[in-house]
């Protein structure tokens, strides 16, 4: 392969290239500049030793001083090995500058071009020397003749390790790769018997992608599989070259019922690791519709998060906070049990500013006012009367001459640890409730997501109606409700939950 080396152009320092592979890059101290102003080129595999199927850098590099690169009047050409057992993934093929270096007062420029390989089969491989021809003018004269000089660069070797016979055995025809993964991806649609549907299995990882086999497939007997053109993505994320490959199949089930894709098992040799490991893809169900159902409609696609009210969202958000701040008035009524009320003056008062502040009276509202609280919360008349009494001879302590303070009533006691109780449970039931009604709604979310990507419109309905019942102020809800519904064929179904998404 003949490439050509822009250097007429005006280049400057880089530090980093753009399209230079990192691998490539980390190789370039293994090639030294030349001393007194010489011209070099070399080549340099990534590594001595690699598996079969592992990838590899085959680097070349050219020294050019800058004083004799400015002198040229044509591009020099640089003819890169050409290689056999070893495939060749597509690179950036024109050499770049990647470094200048400043060597004894003279610039040197480094141009780079580099392969990603694969090998093919096993045993020692020798790359040919790479050839760099240039020509520099014998004086300044435009007339003046070239000198036509040529390198060769030493060529470089490198061997090739077979997987072992231990290994090969549980590998079969699976690659030599990392990292890799299997999934099934369903289309968004219904299902019908007799109604060609394509689905893909999509295997991931590093490795040479296009040489990935394909997987073997335990097909039901009660299905019809037809095998697609194949599709691939490819990434270099660091260098190292990997991404996606989708073997896509076109199904048709005989009869209504629940069509699996099956279980299946990829295995592939981990050069890093020096073993055999396995990616599986686990079984999905698909529900099939008896012949006949409609299915000619726009699919909808449905929305993956809902909008819950402000309170669902405090307990699903903030629930820890919420028991903690429901706990609270526990303590002081814990505290009261560890510690009986005494009959003191101070505790008296203290026992009659609890009552008020629990029925919500202030300090000067009259007991007769007291008592009629009471009432609505709950409290017998004759005990209420009772607490009256008690606060009326409180009255004529804190305002009377003389009067001694009465002691502790136990009819008082009673109502004031009453009401506490009560007041404690008003604020821990209702938050408690609500977390627990909110926690299953997540888990109900995410499972209906799933079946209406699996096609299984009924079942995605019907998770979504239970939704809607927690949340039917959250209008993603009913949306989702009415897609479902549409997709199952019920048009007035999603129609009216369509409808009560808009009212929402």
């Amino acid at each position: 392969m003949i490439t050509t080396l822009s250097l007429l152009a005006a280049l400057t320092f880089q530090d980093t290239v753009p399209g230079l592979s990192p691998r490539a890059r980390a190789m370039l101290d293994r090639f030294t500049p030349p001393p007194g102003g010489q011209v070099s080129v070399g080549i340099r595999f990534s590594a001595d030793t690699v598996w079969i199927g592992q990838q590899l850098e085959l680097v070349t590099a050219a020294w050019f001083p800058r004083d004799l690169r400015d002198r040229l009047r044509r591009q020099p050409t640089l003819r890169t090995p050409a290689l056999s057992g070893l495939w060749s993934a597509p690179n950036q093929t024109t050499p770049m500058l990647a470094e200048t270096r400043r060597v004894n007062g003279r610039v040197y420029d480094l141009f780079i071009s580099h392969q990603t390989l694969f090998p093919l089969g096993a045993g020692p491989i020798t790359a040919p020397p790479a050839v760099l021809t240039y020509a520099v003018p014998a004086s300044s004269s435009f007339f003046a003749p070239e000198d036509r000089t040529t390198l060769e660069s030493r060529p470089a070797r490198l061997h090739i390790r077979a997987i072992p016979a231990s290994l090969a055995a549980r590998l079969g025809a699976g690659p030599t790769a990392r990292d890799m993964r299997l999934q099934w991806r369903l289309p968004n649609q219904q299902v019908v018997a007799g109604t060609p549907i394509t689905v893909e299995l999509v295997v991931s990882g590093e490795g040479n992608v296009t040489l990935w086999p394909a997987p073997e497939i335990p097909w039901s007997p009660a299905v019809r599989v037809y095998s697609e053109p194949t599709e691939e993505r490819i990434t270099r994320p660091g260098g190292m070259v990997g991404g996606e490959k989708r073997f896509r199949y076109t199904l048709v089930a005989d009869s209504a019922g629940v069509l699996t894709m099956p279980r299946v098992r990829y295995p592939f040799f981990d050069p890093e690791l020096v073993q055999v490991r396995v990616a599986m893809a686990g079984s999905v169900g698909v529900a099939v519709l008896p012949p006949g159902t409609s299915v000619d409609r726009a699919p909808v696609a449905a929305s993956r998060s809902y909008v819950t009210p402000l309170l669902s969202r405090a307990v699903r958000d903030f629930w820890p906070l919420l028991v903690l701040l429901a706990l609270l008035p526990v303590i002081p009524w814990w505290r009261g049990r560890r510690r009986p009320v005494r009959s003191t003056p101070s505790r008296a008062l203290s026992l009659e500013d609890e009552l008020r502040r629990i029925v919500g009276q202030s300090s000067d509202a009259t007991p007769g006012r007291v008592s009629q609280a009471l009432r609505r919360r709950g409290i017998g008349r004759q005990e209420a009367e009772a607490v009256g009494r008690w606060l009326e001879q409180m009255d004529r302590h804190r305002w009377g001459p003389g009067a001694e303070p009465p002691p502790d009533d136990t009819i008082v006691a009673q109502v004031v640890s009453r009401l506490r109780r009560r007041w404690t449970s008003r604020l821990v039931m209702p938050l408690l409730v609500l977390i627990v009604a909110a926690m299953p709604v997540a888990g109900q979310w995410g499972e209906a997501l799933s079946r209406f990507a699996d096609g299984d419109a009924i079942g995605a309905a019907r998770l979504f109606e239970s939704v809607s019942v927690e949340h039917p102020a959250a209008p993603s809800v009913w949306f989702n409700l009415g897609a479902a519904r549409w997709a199952a064929g019920d048009d007035v179904g999603s129609l009216a939950a369509w409808l009560q998404g808009s009212r929402v």
